[in-house]
């Protein structure tokens, strides 16, 4: 009462920008195992999980854990995967595999070899323009499919590759295995089992039909 001006009672919420510098980074801790000290290299992974990986090697995860939020009607406020879904929607890089109008994201759901790779090609349009690429045609994608673009761009590049038989099973759901190969591929990264990577009990070395050379399952990370 004593001062010269005066404010009503109430609440104001007032948004503060902050800018954050995107760029690979090719040391991220992108993956983590399970408590028991196994990877389940041969188990799918959650759109959450994908976007959360995927979030790790573009920025430092501190910079949006707890502050950033999401406006996806069945992403639940406090979830544990909401600041990286939230990220990744602030970006403009859901908008296509969003469903219901871009309200939901589904994301417990399984994600599949085709969004997969959606991303990591809007991922890539945040950077250089994307050249147009075409390395043969994949028996089971049409040129109408929802995300022909993506596919072709990640198959083109060679991050994510097709099966033997000329296909690419857009619609599969994707293994941790193979995402763990396509992001090293993405992030030029070759594991060596060098002092400080990690190992996991059922890290057994692999030959997928998917993926021509074998997989050795030691990684960098902590969740």
């Amino acid at each position: 009462e004593d001062s010269m001006y005066s404010l009503n009672a109430g609440k104001i919420e007032i948004s503060v920008p902050t800018v954050i510098t995107l760029a690979l980074n090719e040391n991220a801790d992108y993956v983590a195992g399970y408590e028991d000290n196994t990877f389940r290299p041969q188990n799918n992974m959650t759109k959450a999980e994908a976007i959360t990986l995927l979030s790790r090697i573009i920025v430092d995860e501190n910079l949006i854990k707890g502050k950033v939020s999401s406006t996806f009607t069945d992403v639940a406020d406090g979830a544990w995967y909401e600041p990286y879904v939230g990220f990744f929607e602030k970006l403009g890089l859901l908008d296509t595999i969003a469903e219901r109008g871009g309200t939901i994201i589904k994301p417990t759901q399984n994600i599949t070899r085709a969004e997969f790779a959606e991303l990591i090609y809007r991922i890539a349009l945040l950077g250089e323009p994307v050249s147009s690429l075409k390395a043969g045609e994949l028996t089971d994608v049409k040129w109408n499919h929802k995300y022909i673009s993506g596919i072709y761009y990640t198959y083109g590049c060679g991050i994510v590759t097709g099966y033997d038989d000329g296909s690419f099973k857009p619609e599969n759901s994707i293994t941790r295995a193979e995402v763990v190969t396509i992001i090293n591929r993405m992030l030029c990264r070759k594991p060596t089992g060098a002092s400080g990577g990690q190992t996991f009990t059922d890290a057994v070395v692999q030959t997928l039909a998917d993926l021509p050379q074998p997989i050795a399952f030691v990684l960098w990370g902590a969740q």
